[in-house]
């Protein structure tokens, strides 16, 4: 699951420690998997050193798996340092329902280091 691209020593290292195979885990309220619920992940581009802004288009899409996971892919953070710093917005639908949850860089990081998905907690 995991594969270091760099010696931890590297400047910048948060690019360096992402999953080969980044997996985004959405667990409903009671804390079960949410099957095939619908998901969107929208992320962030830094405008300057201070300012982020979501894109309009999401950059992942699909449905989460029976165990309510949904693969997000390689290199979820791209190889620019500076865009690396970013956060991700998710919206979860099932049915009627809809819900928006919040990670970023930093869980991507964890992910790595634990060898677990990124895991969301929704309302639904």
């Amino acid at each position: 699951n995991r594969e270091i691209a760099t010696l931890p020593v590297v400047n910048h290292s948060w690019i360096d420690y992402q999953p080969r195979d980044s997996v985004l885990q959405v667990l409903g309220k009671d804390g079960a998997p949410l099957r095939q619920a619908e998901v969107k992940v929208y992320r962030s581009r830094r405008t300057n050193y201070y300012r982020q802004a979501l894109d309009g288009t999401p950059r992942h899409q699909g449905k989460t798996d029976d165990a309510g996971k949904l693969s997000l892919g390689p290199n979820l953070l791209g190889a620019d340092p500076f865009q690396a710093l970013c956060f991700f917005l998710v919206e979860i639908r099932q049915g009627e329902r809809v819900d928006y949850r919040w990670f970023s860089f930093i869980e991507v990081n964890f992910s790595f280091w634990r060898g677990t998905p990124i895991t969301l907690q929704s309302r639904l």
